[in-house]
Parts: structure tokens; C-alpha cells; sequence
């Protein structure tokens, strides 16, 4: 247990997890996963492929995590968060043998290298403080439209701070379908 989870900490087992994350998306998936600005729009129709490509993007940056360093997933509601991703990181982290500890009833997730996920319900005024005072190497926000009086205070106020200490910065995603 202890060699596999030196291997695991090793550059050349985490470029390839990356890579075979990277290998299950299309072309366009890639080209968000790709895009190198901090704050990102994504607008699809439904069954588009947005929970698919959020676990890869949530996965890599855990990966890529360090200590006290935070991902995490927003929907409107906990549940729904915990409905739409937590199997897919789940999946993730038994497809890969990543070692994380993961808590679904907590909606937690802490990788070896410290780095840590959580899943976060926007579903009042207080929630959008829970994270604040954290550094997020990404933030992705599910059907934000569904919280958009939510939304500013949340971005703005709450996790944009928190994105600034990071090198390359930390980034948001906001995601959603047309209503």
C-alpha cells in the first residue's frame, strides 16, 4: 500500500491519469478543458456532456491539488450536487486507483496530496458563505441560472478572493442550459 501510494504522488502517474481523463472527452469538452482563462461560460442544451466534462475537470484539479488547495461543485441544492457528481468522482477514483478519501455524506473528498473537494448547495444567503476564505483551484457552478440571485455574491464575494493566490490562477466555471 505504501509503494502504490508513492506512485501515486509520482508526475509520470498523474500525467497519465490526466491523459486517459482527457481521452473520454470529444472535441469540444477538450476545448473547455483546455481553455486557459480564469472565469469560463458554459451554455449547452441538456445532454450535452456538462456533468462529464465537470468530474474531468474537477478530477484533474485534484490531481493537480496540493495541500489545504480546494475544488468544488455547486448546484442548487446539496443533494443535487451530491446526485449529479459524486458517483462520477466516485467512478473516477476506482477507474484510476487514486486513493482518495471520499465521504459521500459529507460530500468530501481529500486526496493523498491534501488537496480537497466539496460539494456545496446554493440554496441561500448562507450558503454562499461556506466558502469563503479558501483557495480554489476550481470552482464549478451547475445550472447557475437556477441561483442567479445567488450569483454575484457567490462569485464576486465568496470565491473570486479565493482564486486569486493560486499560480496559474484558480478558475470558475459557470454552467448551465437555456431556460
Amino acid at each position: 500500500k505504501e509503494e502504490l501510494a508513492k506512485r501515486r504522488r509520482t508526475p509520470a502517474f498523474k500525467a497519465a491519469v490526466i491523459a486517459a481523463l482527457r481521452a473520454e472527452l470529444f472535441a469540444e469538452q477538450i476545448a473547455v478543458l483546455d481553455d486557459p482563462t480564469p472565469r469560463i461560460a458554459m451554455c449547452c442544451s441538456r445532454r450535452a456532456g456538462k456533468s462529464e466534462v465537470a468530474a474531468r475537470m474537477l478530477a484533474i484539479a485534484l490531481i493537480e491539488a496540493k495541500h489545504n488547495e480546494y475544488v468544488m461543485f455547486a448546484a442548487r441544492t446539496l443533494l443535487r450536487a451530491r446526485q449529479i457528481i459524486f458517483g462520477l468522482m466516485e467512478k473516477i477514483n476506482d477507474d484510476y486507483g487514486l486513493g482518495w478519501r471520499m465521504s459521500a455524506h459529507l460530500g468530501q473528498i481529500v486526496t493523498e496530496d491534501g488537496g480537497c473537494f466539496m460539494l456545496l448547495g446554493v440554496d441561500d444567503a448562507n450558503s454562499t458563505e461556506k466558502v469563503r476564505g479558501s483557495k480554489y483551484r476550481l470552482a464549478f457552478l451547475d445550472e447557475s441560472a437556477t441561483y442567479e440571485a445567488l450569483l454575484e455574491r457567490l462569485v464576486v464575494a465568496c470565491l473570486e478572493p479565493g482564486t486569486i493566490d493560486m499560480k496559474p490562477r484558480g478558475r470558475i466555471v459557470l454552467a448551465g442550459s437555456p431556460g
